[in-house]
């Protein structure tokens, strides 16, 4: 019995002292699972997975899973995967899987996974199928999987496969089932049921079960 009584005051005295230990939480605001590991959290809002208005978070681990590694984030209102109004992101990881290795994107409103209207956009990885207005995409991965490889698409309007009115679409690779009205169309893979009215299909492939009797 007296065995029983002893172990039991033992039990309660190790309790309550791990209670009472809590370990480096000083000042944190710790939320459930978000934000960990901050080294300068003291005056910081920790939102639910948001993370706004920090000043100093260079070596912050921001918003779980998004925005890591910033250099000058001093006055970015970090939201959760959308990052707007960079002064000087030229180095940053922007956006998760987006925009990335940016060069000058100082004044770009970097939207999640649109990002229009760049002026110097000529080493840039497009957006899959968003970016329009591009002057200088010579050597641009042009929409993932629609148009690539254009040699002058400088003024082109480059949407994910529509791309009509090319005036110089000798060598292009004509998309499928679209582009239409090619005034130089002698060389082109004719696309298949659709590009009709040329002029001289004398040395093309006729297209299967349409251009007949020439």
């Amino acid at each position: 019995m007296q065995n029983k009584i002893l172990l039991t005051a033992i039990l309660a005295f190790v309790s309550s002292v791990a209670i009472a230990a809590p370990i480096n939480g000083a000042d944190e605001d710790l939320l459930a699972g978000h934000n960990s590991n901050y080294k300068r959290g003291e005056a910081e809002d920790l939102l639910a997975g948001h993370n706004s208005n920090y000043k100093r978070a260079e070596d912050e681990d921001l918003l779980a899973g998004h925005n890591k590694n910033y250099k000058r984030a001093e006055d970015e209102d970090l939201l959760a995967g959308h990052n707007k109004n960079y002064k000087r992101a030229e180095d940053e990881d922007l956006l998760a899987g987006h925009n990335s290795n940016y060069k000058r994107a100082e004044d770009e409103d970097l939207l999640a996974g649109h990002n229009k209207n760049y002026k110097r956009a000529e080493d840039e990885d497009l957006l899959a199928g968003h970016n329009k207005n591009y002057k200088r995409a010579e050597d641009e991965d042009l929409l993932a999987g629609h148009n690539s490889n254009y040699k002058r698409a400088e003024d082109e309007d480059l949407l994910a496969g529509h791309n009509s009115n090319y005036k110089r679409a000798e060598d292009e690779d004509l998309l499928a089932g679209h582009n239409s009205n090619y005034k130089r169309a002698e060389d082109e893979d004719l696309l298949a049921g659709h590009n009709k009215n040329y002029k001289r299909a004398e040395e093309e492939d006729l297209l299967a079960g349409h251009n007949s009797n020439y």
